[in-house]
């Protein structure tokens, strides 16, 4: 279904293009990170679309064609393709393909894309909590609204936009190519006199479906509809898949204004995240991606500064998740006094064991400690069927951009507070380890939690007299309880159109 839809689009796209070769951009770059460890530190590796592969002197080449939207009578089209090549060239592959198709204010689109779901108002931020820049572009087909678009019969003060989407996974997980649900609805309200807009939206992915043997998984038509409203499994899959909801819920409300000033723009960011029932109808303002932005309109040496604020240890709190068998729910003693619908255990599920990842990378955002990862830099904990090993984590993000002459940079400071996960801490996800005398803390890793620091100073200019040829040249280092590593990434990119001289404008 994916390539069938995927290719009819391509062709009404490339047939609606046809007569517009001097639109089509054209680019080529190449790239390589390099670091003193056998891994790259973290803002070489992340936020790249994954790229990179989270190892020493790898590198790729990267060519691609896109078009811009193009109208065909009342329709507008628009087609894209990269060609990744890697240092290990059995990881090339095609990095980019789709096709969009937009109708008025409606837009379908369908193949690999670089997409980010989610208010992040800039590239120097961490990255959105439900699909950020950090791993690769996914497999979907996505019906949007993708601006905000006036509602009628409110005078323009408010405003709509939203997405419906399906994606595939991969193969190679632990339940085999599980399909992805992701919806979003948003309102904005701004004012005639006053230039501030604030939004409101609500955003939801489901892991559903996939294959494993011995296991019975809802995958027709009541299991979809089970899905998008959040229902309960039609047959027990055990444990909370059958006491909150078929398939592995993500979700997060977004919040946040966008207030103009004289010469700049101040704008706020929230995700408040939520995995359940209990924690979509339960509003706790813990955890949280909170930012600041304030972007100048004519700057030179600083053009934009952004603070952003991580706090995830909560997770509806210490309590088990559901009473044991047997337990009573109104009996907390036996709970030691907490609530029950606990440990969330953002981005890991019991039966989706291998998580909110894409090619065993964070589908979201990369502060979360993945096993893999942690393999990587020495991290070693006991596995309670967590993709993620640290997903309790303070984190305070600072970063500057600008341009110094002809030389853009940008600079980011990461500090995060690594506490590990519930399972971790107590020696299972239903278990109270924490409170026995004869449970060994000291054997957990994240017992006392581990501070760690990540620093990245990039630098980019452009040569030729269009500015089509870029080279970027950056520094990371990381360190703190967890590892220590220097790494250098360098970047060659030429941006050209080929077509514009041959064809003649209309």
């Amino acid at each position: 279904m994916r390539a069938t839809l995927f290719a009819l689009l391509l062709i009404v796209s490339l047939s609606a293009n046809s007569q517009r070769l001097d639109s089509i951009k054209v680019s080529v770059e190449t790239a390589i990170g390099i670091s003193t460890q056998d891994y790259l530190p973290q803002w070489i590796v992340a936020n790249r679309f994954g790229k990179l592969e989270d190892q020493s002197a790898n590198g790729y080449l990267l060519a691609g064609m896109h078009s811009p939207y193009l109208k065909q009578g009342n329709w507008d089209f628009s087609w894209g393709v990269d060609l990744l090549a890697n240092s290990d060239l059995s990881k090339s592959r095609i990095h980019q393909g789709y096709a969009k198709a937009k109708y008025k204010i409606i837009e379908l689109s369908a193949g690999w894309m670089e997409r980010i779901v989610g208010e992040v108002p800039s590239e120097l931020a961490t990255g959105s909590w439900g699909i950020s820049r950090n791993a690769r572009p996914l497999p979907s087909v996505v019906l949007s609204v993708p601006e905000f678009t006036p509602i009628p019969f409110t005078s323009g003060y408010l405003e709509f936009k939203g997405h419906w989407g399906h994606s595939w996974l991969e193969e190679d997980r632990y339940i085999a190519n599980p399909w992805m649900h992701e919806k979003s609805f948003y309102l904005q309200g701004k004012g005639k006199s006053f230039p501030m807009k604030m939004y409101l939206g609500v955003v939801h992915f489901a892991q559903w479906a996939g294959t494993r043997p011995g296991r019975d998984i809802d995958k027709g038509l009541d299991g979809y509809w089970r899905v998008i409203t959040g229902r309960n499994s039609s047959t027990a899959a055990g444990g909370g898949d059958f006491v909150n909801a078929l398939g592995s819920h993500i979700g997060f409300f977004d919040f946040g204004f966008e207030l103009p000033l004289a010469n700049s723009t101040l704008s706020f960011y929230h995700h408040d995240p939520f995995e359940d029932k209990l924690g979509f109808t339960r509003y706790y303002f813990y955890d949280q991606i909170s930012g600041l932005s304030w972007q100048q309109k004519r700057g030179e040496i600083v053009q934009e500064v952004l603070y952003e604020f991580v706090y995830t240890e909560h997770q509806g709190g210490p309590g088990l998740p559901d009473p044991l068998p047997g337990n009573d729910s109104e009996d907390l003693s036996l709970n030691y006094g907490y609530r029950y619908g606990g440990r969330d255990d953002y981005y890991n599920n019991f039966l989706y064991q291998s998580g909110w990842t894409f090619r065993q990378r964070s589908i979201g955002t990369p502060l979360f400690l993945t096993e893999q990862r942690g393999k990587r830099v020495g991290v070693n904990v006991t596995n309670y069927g967590e993709a993620f090993i640290s997903t309790r984590i303070l984190t305070h993000h600072l970063a500057l951009a600008g341009k110094y002459q002809k030389v853009k940079y940008r600079f980011l400071t990461t500090y995060t507070r690594h506490s590990g996960t519930y399972a971790g801490l107590n020696d299972g996800r239903f278990s109270w380890g924490s409170r026995e005398p004869t449970f060994d803390h000291e054997n957990y890793f994240f017992f006392e939690p581990k501070h760690q620091a990540n620093l990245l100073l990039e630098l980019e200019h452009s040569f030729l007299p269009n500015r089509q040829l870029h080279s970027t040249a950056a520094f990371a280092f990381d360190f703190g309880n967890l590892y220590q590593a220097f790494g250098l990434f360098l970047k060659l990119r030429w941006d050209l159109n080929p077509f514009a001289s041959s064809t003649s404008k209309e």
